[in-house]
C-alpha cells in the first residue's frame, strides 16, 4: 500500500527504490533522446534503459535502476528550499553527499547527490531541479552503491543533458492504464508508481492539510480480499491517519466495475488536524485501484463533489496492466 504524506510531495521521488536483481553491465550514454510519456521532458538513455511501465521516466529492471521525471507547478527556488528541509530532516538514511548549480535545458538548475540506506544496502540517489518561477522539472535517479561505478557517469549525465519542450501537450495518464475527465479545480501535480497524485491547481508547494489531495494508486496484495475489507484495510492501515470516526460505506459501479465507497473522519497524525476521507476502491482484473480524496473537515464540502466526479470519471484505458 501507499501513502503519501500530505506536506511532502516531492519527497516521494527522493526516496523511490527498485529491488537489486542482478550486476549491470557497464553502462555508457547513448545518442537518442526519448519523450517521456506525460511530460514535457526528453531524456538520452544509457544504453540498456528503457521507458518505465507504470511512472514517467526510464527503467533498467535487471539493475535495479532508474530515474523519474516529474513536474511540479511551483517557483523552482519554492522546491529547492523544500527539497533542502527535507534532506536535512529526513530520518531515512538519508546522507547529503554534495550540491551543485548549473544550467540544464536553459533553465537554472540544481544536483543534489544523496546515499540512502535501503535495508541492508546503500542506494545513490541524483536529485536534478530545474526550471523557473512557474514550473521545476524534479528528476530522480538511482542506483544501487555497488553499481555506481558502473552506472553512476551515464545516470548523471542523463539528467544533466535533459531537454525541456514547455510548449509539447502532454497527456498526464498515458501510460497508466487509466484516465479520469480533466479537472477545473484539481491538477495532476506528481506521478506515482501505477498512479497520480492531484491537488488543486495553484496550490503551494508544500501542502497543508486545508489543501484538497487525491491520491490514485494500484494495490499490491498478495491476495484478493472482498472490496469491503480492502477499502477499509486501505483507509485505516497507515500512521498518516488517526481517531477514525463517522463511517459512511456502502458498494458502488462504476463504467462497470464493481467498487466500494467509504468517507469518514480523521485527524493528520502529524499535525492534529480533523479531516474527511472520500475512499474509493475499484476491482480491476486481478488487482484493484484505489482513490483517495483528503482535505480539511472546513473544505469537505467544496471539495467531495469533485473527489466523487474525478472518482466516477475513472475508466481503463490501453495498456493496464492489472
Amino acid at each position: 500500500m501507499m501513502r503519501i504524506p500530505l506536506r511532502k510531495l516531492t519527497a516521494l521521488l527522493a526516496i523511490l527504490t527498485w529491488a537489486s536483481l542482478a550486476p549491470a553491465q557497464e553502462q555508457g550514454i547513448s545518442e537518442d533522446y526519448v519523450e517521456i510519456p506525460g511530460t514535457n521532458v526528453s531524456l538520452r538513455r544509457p544504453q540498456g534503459f528503457s521507458l518505465a511501465p507504470g511512472f514517467p521516466g526510464i527503467l533498467r529492471e535487471d539493475a535495479g535502476s532508474f530515474v523519474v521525471v516529474n513536474q511540479i507547478p511551483a517557483a523552482l527556488h519554492d522546491v529547492k528550499a523544500q527539497i533542502a528541509e527535507e534532506v536535512q530532516t529526513s530520518a531515512d538514511g538519508v546522507k547529503l553527499l554534495g550540491t551543485e548549480d548549473l544550467q540544464v535545458s536553459g533553465l537554472d538548475a540544481l544536483l543534489v547527490q544523496l546515499s540512502q540506506m535501503d535495508g541492508t544496502e546503500s542506494v545513490r540517489k541524483w536529485i536534478l531541479l530545474f526550471g523557473n518561477d512557474s514550473i521545476t522539472v524534479m528528476l530522480a535517479a538511482s542506483a544501487p552503491q555497488a553499481w555506481e561505478s558502473q552506472l553512476g557517469d551515464g545516470l548523471r549525465q542523463t539528467l544533466l543533458t535533459a531537454r525541456y519542450f514547455p510548449d509539447r501537450k502532454v497527456d498526464p495518464y498515458y501510460g497508466l492504464g487509466f484516465s479520469m475527465r480533466e479537472s477545473t479545480v484539481l491538477e495532476v501535480r506528481g506521478h506515482l508508481p501505477g498512479g497520480v497524485l492531484m491537488t488543486r491547481r495553484g496550490a503551494p508547494t508544500e501542502l497543508t492539510p486545508e489543501d484538497p489531495v487525491l491520491v490514485v494508486y494500484p494495490t499490491q496484495n498478495a491476495e484478493v480480499a472482498p472490496l469491503e475489507i480492502l477499502a477499509m484495510q486501505q483507509l485505516t492501515d497507515t500512521e498518516q491517519f488517526t481517531d477514525f470516526a463517522n463511517f459512511d460505506e456502502h458498494p458502488v459501479t462504476i463504467n462497470g466495475m464493481a467498487g466500494y465507497e467509504i468517507v469518514a473522519d480523521a485527524k493528520v497524525t502529524e499535525v492534529n488536524t480533523p479531516v474527511r476521507i472520500l475512499l474509493v476502491a475499484l476491482r480491476v482484473g486481478a488487482g484493484e485501484m484505489v482513490l483517495e480524496g483528503v482535505v480539511a473537515t472546513a473544505g469537505w464540502d467544496q471539495y467531495l463533489p469533485e473527489f466523487r466526479g474525478l472518482a466516477e470519471s475513472f475508466q481503463l484505458s490501453d495498456g493496464h496492466s492489472h
